[in-house]
Order: structure tokens, then sequence, then C-alpha cells
């Protein structure tokens, strides 16, 4: 393979697999024609069906151009894909510009054998690379290609291949209580179902019956939310695996749909390390890497929703050693914080209550109340995690830690900070001090801070370790210092 240059296309059944995925799509738009023809006087007009089965028929004959059309061409220098009928489009880029890989495999799509390579250089969306619809075999090969052409270090490529975590069932269980998340999923898919109760006589009965006994139907509610929410986790990060391939982690999941990415630590921008009033009692962390690529995608940079502090420690400890030895949640457990996260949840939710209960007192509907008291609470403790966020500066790194309703802490290189700012009264005391940064989108660490070292202003955040101070001229090599 290598000096080869090599042009791969689609298989014919990504026509089928595309087909499939989009199949809710196709199918409610097949309905809405049919209900338009045969109700005229819907609004807004019986020709309605005529937009509608355009776009069915844009997504039905999307996946046979895509399969006429596309080409990818692997050279020694860099990947293209070739697109377009009318007009030729093409995007490329060099292996040694990727930094991450991901590799989905959509239910769809696993069907036939296929999914969808996504290669990303760097920034956002807009310039990545994703081919869905082929095989795992060439997306195999284009991965050789990035190992041989990708610029890494031969120590590196010859490091063995280790795993690193492997989660159970039980411990993705644990994980995805311990976040929380798993009651959105749950009330996502118990509205999901409501919403096709609606169209029979079993919403009904189902009302009544909450109504009739309100602490049951209640009690069920919660219980059918929990368990659908823990359930879809569980089959989201089924087989939760961080493994190390030749200097490079590689993250999988999912049952149904799973899911790959491969990363490169050299592309890691940032750190974010946090954990709840539970991941602080069972001593669980979550651990976010913010690499050149990450966009808003929430799992394009989550190593895991939760993870046991001594895994998530050795993790960073072996691969981002730079990051961990400036995080202090990684080295202590600090259960000392819960009393404090429940005094302050306690606290404002008393405080809430009564702020709704005397704006009721004075007149004002209930509606309107709650919708204030949230707003104002909310309002409240932005201001107050503002507050308690503190930011610290070494040689070589920016840490910020927030210990309110949770701890947090963000960490980043000196050299990443594109634009400082630094707000105070005077020129002694605390500053507002915001570094910002660019990992898939702009992003910024803002906290209160009272060191000395940001005190000679903003212009110190972006001095490199290398540069001389701020005042100082650059001494000459071989001088005497």
């Amino acid at each position: 393979m290598r000096g080869e240059t090599e042009t791969l296309r689609l298989p014919f059944t990504s026509i089928a697999a595309s087909w499939l995925h989009h199949a809710p799509s196709i199918i409610e738009l097949a309905t809405a024609a049919a209900i338009y023809v045969t109700q005229p006087d819907l609004w807004p007009g019986q020709w309605a069906w005529v937009g509608i089965v355009g776009l069915m028929a844009v997504r039905m004959l999307h996946p046979v151009a895509s399969w006429a059309t596309v080409r990818i061409e692997a050279t020694p220098e860099l990947v293209a894909v070739r697109t377009g009928v009318y007009s030729r489009h093409v995007r490329a880029t060099p292996w040694a510009m990727i930094s991450a890989v991901d590799w989905e495999e959509p239910f769809a799509y696993r069907l036939f054998g296929l999914g969808a390579l996504s290669l990303h250089p760097g920034g956002d969306d807009g310039s990545s690379l994703r081919i869905a619809g082929i095989r795992r075999s060439t997306a195999a090969r284009l991965a050789e290609r990035l190992r041989e052409r990708g610029g890494r270090e031969s120590s590196s490529r010859s490091a063995p291949a280790a795993v690193v975590y492997r989660a159970t069932a039980r411990e993705t269980l644990i994980a995805g209580a311990a976040y929380g998340r798993f009651a959105l999923l749950g009330a996502g898919v118990v509205a999901a179902a409501s919403d096709l109760l609606d169209a029979t006589p079993l919403l009904d009965s189902v009302v009544l019956v909450v109504r009739e006994t309100p602490t049951l139907g209640i009690s069920v509610v919660v219980a059918v939310v929990i368990v659908t929410g823990l359930a879809v986790a569980l089959v989201r990060h089924h087989g939760f695996l961080v493994r190390r391939t030749e200097g490079r982690l590689v993250i999988s999941y999912g049952l149904l749909s799973s899911y790959e990415r491969t990363l490169d630590p050299e592309a890691v921008v940032g750190v974010r390390i946090e954990r709840n009033v539970v991941e602080i009692l069972f001593d669980r962390v979550r651990v976010s890497l913010h690499s050149r690529d990450t966009t808003r995608r929430v799992a394009s940079n989550v190593i895991l929703p939760s993870l046991p502090r001594s895994i998530a420690a050795g993790i960073m400890a072996e691969h981002l050693p730079d990051f961990a030895a400036q995080s202090s949640i990684l080295s202590t457990s600090d259960r000392v914080s819960i009393a404090r996260i429940l005094a302050a949840v306690a606290a404002f939710g008393c405080a809430g209550v009564a702020g709704v209960y005397v704006m009721i007192m004075l007149g004002v509907g209930p509606g309107i109340a709650l919708l204030l008291g949230a707003s104002g609470l909310l309002a409240v403790l932005s201001l107050l995690g503002l507050g308690c966020a503190r930011l610290r500066a070494n040689a070589g790194h920016l840490v910020r830690r927030s210990a309110f309703l949770a701890d947090r802490e963000d960490i980043l290189p000196r050299s990443a900070v594109q634009v400082a700012t630094r707000v105070g009264l005077t020129s002694r005391g605390a500053f507002l001090v915001r570094a910002h940064y660019f990992a898939g989108i702009p992003r910024a660490l803002t906290a209160f801070t009272r060191e000395p070292i940001l005190r000679a202003g903003a212009h110190v955040l972006l001095q490199h370790p290398s540069m001389p101070a701020p005042g100082r001229a650059p001494v000459p090599e071989g001088s005497p210092r």
C-alpha cells in the first residue's frame, strides 16, 4: 500500500442501508402525502402533496446519487472525497493533519455490514470529511493509511496495543445513574410513548387512573422514567471500551448502534474534570477531552459519563500526564463537599419556594410566579457560580476550579490562549479574567482571581514559559544569568 494511490467507492448495498436508516422520515412523508390526497380541505390545500412527494423523491434518490458519484481517493500525502453530478465537489485533507477519527455503525447500516467514517483534521464540523455507507474493511484500509502517513513517531507506532478500561454492565448502569442523564433519556422515551398513546383510547385510561390514585400514578411514572432511562443508557454505552493503539486512544461503545472514536492525545487542547454530589459520594468523575475538532456534540469528547476516580486518574496520568498533574479533583475524593452541596441545594430550594409563595400572596398568578421564580433563581445561581470560580496559573497551564453545586475543573495550556481579558476596578485586588481559546468552537475560561502572576496585566496570560517576563529584555545565549 505504501506509495500507492487508491480509489475507493461505496458498495451498492449502501443504497438500501440509507433507505432503511431514513425509513421513519420516508414513512412520515408518504403518510402526509396520502392524507393530503384523501383530505383536500386540510391547510395549505390538496396540492401540498406535490411538495411532499418531491421531498420524498429527494430522500429516495440521494443515496442512489451518492453511490454513483462518491469516490474516495487515498494518496500517500492526503485523502480526498469527490462527489457531485452536475458539478464536481472535492474535499481533501493531509493525513498528517487528521487528529481524530470517528467510526459509527447505525443499526440500519450494521445490517449490511456498513458504517460511517468521519475524519477530523481540526476545527468545526465544516472541516471534517464524513463518508457514510462504506464497508468496515474500507475504513480499516484508510486507517492503515493514516497510521503510515500520519507523522507519528516510530516509538508511538511500535507501542503495544492495550486495553485501558473495559466497563461491565454494572459499571455502565452505575455510570448512568451517577451522571443523572438517564432521567432525561427516560423522560424523552415516556414523552414519545405518550404521543403514540394519544392516538388511541389508552392514554385516556392512563390519565383516569392517575387522577383517581395520584400517588400510585406518579410513582409508576417515576419508576418507568428511571427504568427506561437506565435501559437506554445501558444500550447506548454497552461494551464501553477504552484501549490504546499505536499511541492513540480508541473509545468504542454501543449495542444497537455502535460508535468508535480514535483520538491523538497531541490534539487535546483542554481537559474538563467534573463531578456532582452523587459522583462525590461514590468517588467517581467525568473527564472531557476538548480536542481541536471538538464541537457541541457531547459524544465527541467525553471519555465516559462517569468513571471511578482511580481509573480516570490512571488514564490521564498515562496519556495526558501534564494535565493530570494539574488536577486536584483527580488527586482527592473530597467527600466533605457533599455537606456543602446539600446545604446549598436546600437553601436555594427553600428560597425559591418562599419567593414563589410571596409572589402568589401578592396576587401574581401561579404560572407567572413559577416562571419569575425559576428565572431569578437561575440568574442568582449563575452569578454565584461565577463568584465561586477561581483561576490559578503556573508556568505552563491555567486551571479554573469551581466548587459550588458541583465540582468542576478546566485545565488549559497557556500556549493555547488566543485572547486574554482582565477587568478590575483598581490595579490591586481581585480581577475578572477571561482566557479565550479554540477547541472546535470558541471557548473561554472565566473566573475571579487574586493571584500576583495576573496582576501585571492580561498580557501575562499570553506569556509563554520560554518568553521573557514583562518589562525584561531577553537574555542572550551564553551570557551570565
